[in-house]
């Protein structure tokens, strides 16, 4: 139960998630989604939702797998699935359907080629991976997401617009959606090979992005006669 995204821009490449994990006794922990690693070449960010140790396993197995291949990144979908298979093969696929449910995770995959500054964008399906154009949402808060996306990716030309924009998408699935919670950490790959990593709403402009029923709200008031 999560939301987590990587999102292709004109400058960077931007992945996000929130930090909220429910532990077994329906506890909450603040732990971080979001995994990077550093090529020669390259940059890497990866998110995961569902199963929180095994999303964890996969994406170290695979940023360790990644740094050992000399042809990474132009086989990773090759070498992420791979790696996903191994998981799958052993902590999921043997086990009843009950089992299966709970230790699923599927990732989402951001990768930064830094000499022609390219942008790879990923999802894993099990261990199937599926790469996109633009962008990619995983987990409970996937749908807000993707609806948001859709609407109005087109009209964000920048990287600082489209980190605005996820604040805001973020904190609208924190609202609707059961399990997306605590805070929103961000990862960017700059296109110069700079790694970011900050924590989202602790700057006053982003208090002041106005929540969706306050818009919503100002807009049916003006429509009064």
């Amino acid at each position: 139960m999560t939301l987590v995204a990587a999102i292709s821009c004109l400058d960077r490449l931007i992945v996000i998630g929130d930090r909220e994990e429910n532990s077994e006794y329906a506890g909450k922990r603040s732990i971080p989604k979001i995994y990077e690693s550093v090529g020669e070449h390259w940059r890497m960010g990866i998110g995961s939702a569902g199963s929180g140790p095994l999303g964890d396993k996969a994406a170290k197995q695979i940023i360790l797998a990644a740094k050992q291949d000399d042809n990474f990144p132009s086989r990773a979908i090759d070498l992420i699935e791979e790696e996903l298979k191994k998981i799958y093969t052993k902590y999921i696929f043997p086990f009843n359907e009950r089992k299966q449910s709970e230790r699923g995770i599927s990732l989402v995959i951001g990768i930064k080629e830094i000499t022609s500054g390219l942008n790879l964008v990923y999802k894993t399906y099990e261990e199937i991976v599926k790469e996109d154009d633009w962008y990619a949402c995983a987990g409970s808060g996937q749908d807000i997401a993707h609806y948001f996306l859709d609407n109005f990716y087109d009209d964000l030309s920048s990287g600082e617009e489209v980190e605005r924009f996820m604040y805001f998408v973020a904190r609208e699935a924190k609202l609707s959606v059961g399990g997306v919670g605590g805070q929103t950490e961000m990862l960017t790959l700059h296109d110069s090979g700079l790694v970011e990593r900050t924590l989202l709403g602790q700057t006053m402009e982003a208090r002041e992005i106005p929540p969706l029923q306050d818009c919503m709200a100002k807009f049916w008031k003006s429509q009064k006669g």
